[in-house]
């Protein structure tokens, strides 16, 4: 499976799903910033209400004053800056005529702040969560799709329990990025720069002390980071194997029970489990030395701090007891958001990986496309044919086909038989258009398959497998599965085509029972007459049978016979067949040996000539054939 390099990073196919959101993103960012302004305004109020319950007399508002802020403002603003004319300002206003008045006043003001707090905290987490959820329902929605877009051959080469993975663990990855970077990394930012501000205002020198400690943080995270994001990938790797492994021994759960290996695949998923176990609690123990990290640190540039203010306030009296009280509760303020935007850089690692995992699905191009002039057709005029045909998987088995050329007549059934590996379930595929040939052409009306449409192609097509896929749905809706306009009569009439319908009608919710997961609710032969019933649904111009009867015992396989018999007739049909049984009625004989056309004909031709196809049929039915046979 091919990929696009061309396309962009992770990182940028993820903005690419944002885009859509950005205005509630902008719109629950300012929600922060505002909430982010008002936790450093609470931090502010520390300094007023000590001051109205230790200074009271400093809090009593001058006659002059009561109409506001001083007449020597602009004199105040050009001595101490804007922070420091917002803040007399706001003294101004909160200060009363008695210390009791201005007590009521704080107390009102820090209802009024924590009101708007929590009004601005709820708006931009409802504001975010559509954000982060429509995110990740985009990019499942989008895995989904293009998991669909893919080619069989992408399938082949890939583990179910890999790709569930993606659309479930790594997105949930990616979500968490996303939260960190654009809740938790600017919000916490946001605080922290209010908080520093507050730091500096209420003391320069102060605040340079405490700045020792941030570089030791910063390169402690950095490098748990880097480690942290190698592990979270083992992480998703492991989940991956233990995923694939689960849905692959419980889908073949008969065969593990009888050959007695209940044991033997207990052992092997506890090592997988193990495996996991280990290397999450590796990751985890990375992920958690950050935080504890920085929070120590913090403490200890904490209480340098608190020793060198003290020494301030109590033997220089070079800074007021209320900034001092105001600088602490900055600084220790600062400890959350540092301790929170440790982790940011772990989280953002983690989501890489898992952006990493998802943008390789995304990045994965279909080898089946349609040309650029490709059309649609509607019909078959004349026959479908296949020039000179090879093909080659790219798992090293070598040419399945070499130099394959046959003819689809309108309305006449072409079979083709063979020794097991021959390439017969190749041709089915390359006449699905699943695979394109490795050389040659297959021509529908003399038109290049590559030429039409992809969709309206295989709209023309009818296919029954011996591996019969059914969903876990009603009867009816597995029978209607491709022809969702059908009623239930024409459903009905399908079924009875398929020597189904009475099977069905003696079922207690009739065509409402569940089949179970893959149809295990049914029998072989009754899952091969419900495929036929899709088929005959459908309608198609072309009918393949790929091995149709091969799993079958004797009554169900003469039930299934007589509802292909009844869907062949006037259609163009396609028999891959390993029990001759199935062939006979065929117009064409075709017969393949490794990846070649050997003979054909029809079957009294070819039981004359004595060729592969006489020693099959005498393998199979024991005897020499007969001219009765014949």
């Amino acid at each position: 499976m091919k990929k696009n390099k061309n396309l962009m990073s992770p990182l940028g196919l993820i903005l690419g799903f944002l885009r859509p959101y950005v205005p509630r993103l902008v719109l629950s960012l300012l929600c922060l910033a505002v909430f982010s302004v008002l936790s450093g305004v609470t931090i502010g109020m520390i300094s007023p209400f000590a001051k109205a319950l230790f200074q009271p007399e400093s809090m009593v508002q001058s006659p002059a004053e009561a109409g506001g802020v001083a007449v020597d403002d602009a004199a105040l603003v050009k001595a101490r800056g804007w922070a420091e004319s917002i803040r007399s300002w706001g003294m101004s206003q909160i200060t009363g005529e008695t210390p009791y008045e201005t007590l009521q006043r704080i107390c009102v003001a820090v209802l009024i702040i924590f009101l708007l707090k929590a009004l601005f905290w709820y708006a931009q987490a409802y504001l975010f969560a559509t954000v982060e959820q429509g995110l990740m329902k985009d990019i499942r929605e989008a895995l989904y799709r293009q998991l669909h877009s893919l080619s069989l051959s992408f399938f082949h080469t890939s583990r179910t329990g890999d790709l569930v993975s993606r659309i479930t663990n790594d997105v949930m990855l990616v979500r968490g990025m996303v939260r960190a970077i654009a809740k938790d990394f600017l919000r916490k930012g946001m605080e922290l720069i209010v908080y520093l501000i507050i730091v500096f205002w209420s003391s320069w020198q102060l605040a340079m002390v405490s700045f020792l400690i941030f570089p030791p943080i910063m390169l402690a995270v950095a490098r748990i980071g880097r480690r942290l994001r190698k592990q979270s990938f083992r992480v998703q790797e492991r989940m991956a194997d233990i995923s694939s492994t689960v849905e692959e021994r419980i889908g073949g759960i008969r065969v593990v029970k009888a050959f007695g290996m209940e044991e033997h695949e207990v052992s092997s998923f506890a090592k997988l489990t193990r495996s996991y176990y280990v290397t999450m609690v590796r990751m985890i123990r990375l992920s958690e030395l950050a935080g504890p990290l920085s929070e120590f640190l913090s403490a200890v540039g904490a209480v340098a701090v608190l020793w060198f203010g003290g020494k301030l306030v109590l033997a220089d009296q070079a800074l007021p007891a209320d900034r001092f009280l105001v600088f602490l509760a900055a600084l220790l303020s600062t400890m959350s958001p540092v301790k929170a935007l440790s982790k940011v850089h772990n989280k953002i690692q983690q989501g890489m990986g898992g952006a990493d995992r998802v943008a390789e699905i995304l990045r994965t191009e279909p080898e089946v496309i349609d040309r650029p002039s490709a059309r649609s057709v509607s019909k078959i005029d004349h026959s479908i044919g296949f020039e000179e045909v090879n093909f080659n998987y790219k798992n090293g088995r070598g040419a399945a086909l070499q130099g394959v050329s046959l003819e689809l007549p309108k309305g006449k059934i072409t079979a083709i038989v063979g020794p097991s590996g021959a390439g017969k379930s190749t041709i089915a595929d390359l006449l699905a258009r699943f695979y394109d040939p490795s050389g040659g052409r297959i021509l529908l009306d003399g038109m290049d398959f590559r030429d039409i449409r992809l969709k309206s192609l295989r709209a023309l097509m009818g296919i029954v497998t011996q591996e019969t896929i059914l969903f876990n749905d009603t009867i009816g809706a597995n029978i209607s599965y491709g022809c969702q306009e059908a009623d239930r009569e024409m459903i009905e009439d399908a079924a009875r085509a398929a020597n189904i319908h009475d099977f069905i009608a003696d079922l207690p919710a009739g065509y409402e029972t569940s089949v179970g997961e893959r149809g295990v609710q049914l029998s072989g032969g009754q899952r091969q007459r419900l495929a036929i019933a899709r088929a005959i649904l459908r309608n198609p111009p072309l009918l393949i049978f790929d091995e149709a009867t091969s799993s079958l015992d004797s009554h169900s396989e003469r039930l299934v016979q007589e509802a292909m018999g009844r869907l062949m007739a006037h259609r163009t049909s396609f028999i891959i067949a390993h029990r001759l049984s199935s062939v006979l009625r065929a117009h064409h004989i075709i017969v393949l040996d490794q990846g070649k056309i050997v003979e054909e004909g029809t079957h009294a031709e070819l039981l004359k000539n004595r060729g592969l196809y006489a020693r099959l049929y005498e393998w199979q039915f024991g005897d020499p054939p007969q001219e009765n046979d014949v």
